[in-house]
């Protein structure tokens, strides 16, 4: 496929506050092959960006996109409008089976509409066409094309909860009919061993910061600009003030609680220092790290600073500069160190396989958080009889409820079938044929009544 002709764009945002458009300043816009400034495009992205368009939901008003997936949308639209154009096929009239379904999804599974010519992902086609599916709607309900009939089916999925002491809700969803079903995913996570060789080859090769935000993102499961985002009182600057959460174990199992609440993901309430200002989540963190954090704070970041203050004269200047440093993690230039050059410090290392990266980090956290929880169980001890299947589903789902999802900040119940089952891989325990079937199968939740069915027949 060749570049794009279509494009997200922004305007200076002072310029069009001024002009008297403060409150879409912020939004993207779409240019499209003339260049010109497409409208229909545009005033869709608008709807979204202000939460007058519900993603299908003609007249319901909800909390706007964050500025991430706003511009996620703006892409994914982008891609349907030069198909489209390039195909053909016009906006008004376009039908789901035929054009949609038909065309759209089918040469995105194929490669035939890709870059490189290679299928996409299932997951990256539902994105491009429920963003087609939904752009369409809108221009029905805007009066601007005929009815976009879409048909759907209704599944029933789970979904668990980081604050509720319910472990999974029942949703019934409609769902696109046709969406592409996506493959049973299995996780891979590197050995210790493993492990410990790509830490200290990214610490050897791009120096204590990225090697720090790298531990720290594998001993703690915060995301990637969660991390860039760490500021400098994250952890309270006086170790005195650290609030122990469990005060009475052994030094090496303490835990530190801290408050995360820039870079976090969820809603957006606003910006400060170029940070995203997102849903609060209070995470703990190993004493250790805490302390090394700590060393690295007083001691090596001061450094990294100074060199950027000394590119700057007058006390004013290199106060403002101080002031306006409050990320803990900087460049050796004392800047900011961005998610993208800690994505590449990360896979720069000696990787224990080609997919290892910060995002697989997390899981690695929840992976061996439940390992730990295995061993130390009554239930895990060493003795002739091994422990039931049915008890240790019990034990990982209420790990998981309990100590993960709170840790990483979501809900999702096929992520949590997911630890569920390498855990389950490592123990070499056979499982339940009911737990079997739900592993293979994201509609079939893991629940409470399912756990007391399978008690009564041991």
């Amino acid at each position: 496929m060749s570049q794009y002709s279509f494009k997200v764009k922004y305007t200076d945002q002072k310029w069009l506050t001024d002009a008297g458009y403060g409150r879409v300043a912020h939004l993207p816009f779409i240019v499209d092959h003339r260049p010109g400034y497409h409208r229909t495009g545009s005033q869709y992205l608008i709807d979204r960006g202000l939460g007058i368009w519900a993603g299908g939901k003609p007249g319901t008003e909800v909390r706007p996109p964050t500025s991430r997936s706003l511009r996620s949308y703006a892409a994914w639209l982008c891609n349907f409008l030069e198909w489209s154009q390039k195909r053909g096929v016009d906006l008004f009239s376009a039908d789901y089976a035929e054009h949609i379904y038909g065309r759209y999804q089918r040469e995105l599974l194929a490669g035939i509409w890709s870059r490189d010519g290679q299928g996409l992902s299932e997951t990256t086609v539902n994105l491009y066409v429920d963003t087609a599916v939904d752009f369409l709607v809108w221009l029905a309900a805007k009066k601007e094309r005929p009815p976009f009939v879409v048909p759907v089916i209704t599944r029933t999925t789970s979904r668990g909860s980081a604050s509720s002491s319910v472990s999974h809700r029942l949703n019934a969803t409609e769902v696109r009919q046709g969406k592409v079903r996506q493959a049973p995913r299995t996780l891979r996570m590197p050995s210790d061993s493993e492990l410990d060789c790509w830490l200290t080859s990214v610490y050897a090769k791009n120096g204590l910061t990225f090697g720090l935000m790298c531990e720290t993102v594998i001993d703690t499961a915060i995301r990637r600009e969660e991390a860039c985002c760490w500021r400098i009182d994250t952890l309270p600057l006086n170790p005195k003030d650290w609030v122990i959460a469990n005060p009475t174990a052994e030094s090496l199992d303490k835990q530190v609680m801290v408050t995360l609440r820039y870079g976090t993901k969820g809603p957006e309430y606003g910006f400060d220092h170029g940070d995203k200002i997102g849903p609060k989540r209070i995470i703990k963190i190993p004493l250790r790290l805490a302390d090394k954090l700590h060393s690295y704070r007083i001691k090596v970041r001061p450094v990294l600073l100074a060199k950027r203050v000394t590119q700057v004269r007058g006390a004013a200047a290199q106060r403002k500069i101080r002031d306006d440093a409050v990320h803990l993690f900087l460049s050796p230039e004392g800047n900011r160190e961005s998610a993208s050059r800690f994505y590449e410090a990360w896979k720069s290392g000696q990787l224990p396989f080609p997919e290892w990266s910060p995002h697989l980090g997390r899981h690695w956290w929840s992976c061996s958080t439940l390992m730990q929880e295995i061993r130390g169980s009554e239930l895990f001890s060493e003795t002739s009889h091994p422990m039931p299947g049915v008890l240790i589903v019990s034990l990982l789902t209420d790990v998981i409820r309990m100590k993960i999802t709170p840790q990483l900040g979501h809900a999702s119940s096929k992520t949590a079938q997911l630890y569920m089952q390498w855990a389950i891989d490592q123990t070499g325990i056979a499982l339940p044929e009911r737990f079997q079937a739900a592993m293979l199968d994201e509609e079939t939740p893991i629940t409470e009544k399912t756990l007391q069915n399978d008690h009564s027949k041991i």
